[in-house]
């Protein structure tokens, strides 16, 4: 039984943290910019192990105080942390960035979920879809080439990680996309907005319906 005697004042204050599922996409975002700086990012485990990955291909973080600075700089895929890429899921929002500076990627399935190994086909099925060759196993992802120019459009079956590892990669496809059954969870339109800010041309409707116009640049930094 609980009881609970009324009457009291409360006084004090909560810190409130910044969102994970916020912080993980605006940090895959953040490599397609000379410079960003993200605040109130929360200091957790899977933030340290993709900031970690980040660095092991070349790019620069510094992180302290909830403070993120990022420097994409001239990434190299060869010194790719792999062993940690299989550890979070939200390794593969990196792949779009990956692609653009190094033309291919090759990585293990993404892993650290605990109800268990998630499908990732609706994520591997939208970058065919814009162009790009590849494979999926149960051993990891393969894809490679350039996105192609044009309008297309297919579905992202309400799946959040695919939804934000697709805006990324259509961002600056010469086209226009159209995503049907997009996820548009507040994290979701969080990536939207940060994008938006910054150069993008992305519009998302209540009927999960997402349109991105395909930018020549973003600008060189963002904040």
């Amino acid at each position: 039984m609980l009881l609970v005697r009324g009457g009291q004042t409360l006084s004090g204050s909560v810190t409130v943290s910044g969102s994970k599922n916020a912080a993980l996409p605006l940090i895959a975002a953040a490599l397609f910019f000379k410079k960003a700086t993200l605040r109130n990012v929360p200091d957790i485990s899977d933030v340290r192990t993709l900031l970690s990955i980040v660095r092991s291909v070349g790019a620069k973080a510094e992180f302290e105080n909830n403070v993120l600075r990022i420097e994409a700089g001239d990434m190299k895929k060869d010194g790719m942390d792999l062993a940690l890429v299989s550890k979070i899921r939200a390794s593969i929002m990196l792949v779009p960035a990956f692609l653009k500076a190094f033309g291919s990627v090759d990585i293990p399935y993404p892993g650290g979920c605990n109800i268990g190994k998630r499908p990732i086909d609706v994520f591997v099925n939208g970058f065919l879809e814009i162009g790009y060759s590849g494979t999926s196993s149960d051993s990891g992802v393969s894809l490679s080439g350039k996105p192609k120019e044009g309008d297309v459009e297919f579905s992202a079956g309400f799946a959040v990680t695919a939804t934000e590892s697709l805006i990324l990669a259509n961002v600056l496809r010469k086209g226009k996309t159209r995503i049907f059954l997009s996820a548009i969870e507040p994290h979701v339109i969080s990536l939207v907005d940060f994008l938006n800010a910054h150069g993008a041309k992305i519009s998302v409707g209540y009927d999960h319906t997402m349109e991105i116009e395909g930018v020549e640049a973003l600008s060189e930094e963002a904040e």
